[in-house]
């Protein structure tokens, strides 16, 4: 009985752990803003690629030019999803900071 509850012990600072080292913060806000923030970053960096394919039918100078415009409008994207997730964070409560996190990383929902 005493090794089970020390591996329940063991499982229950895994969990805890891993969603801190992939964060590097332990408050749920904070690690709810860096989940927007990258799933804005992936899905910018998705259609940044898609459009890079698309225009390089083009040929060379027409991708040149689409590269250049495409990192221009990712940058800008990334940036208002950043100011987007800070408003909507800060807004929350600690709970549902959490659930949000839940619905969005164990569900797989979209936020």
């Amino acid at each position: 009985m005493k090794t089970f509850f020390k591996f329940g012990a063991l499982a229950v600072v895994i969990l805890i752990a891993i969603p801190i080292a992939q964060y590097k913060t332990v408050s749920p806000c904070q690690m709810l803003k860096k989940e927007l923030v990258a799933q804005a970053e992936k899905s910018a960096a998705e259609a940044t690629d898609a459009l890079q394919e698309e225009v390089g039918a083009y040929g060379e100078g027409a991708a040149e030019i689409a590269e250049g415009v495409a990192s221009v409008v990712e940058n800008v994207a990334v940036g208002v999803a950043s100011g987007v997730a800070a408003a909507k964070v800060e807004r929350m409560s600690m709970g549902e900071c959490v659930s949000e996190l839940w619905r969005i990383k164990v569900k797989g929902e979209e936020p």
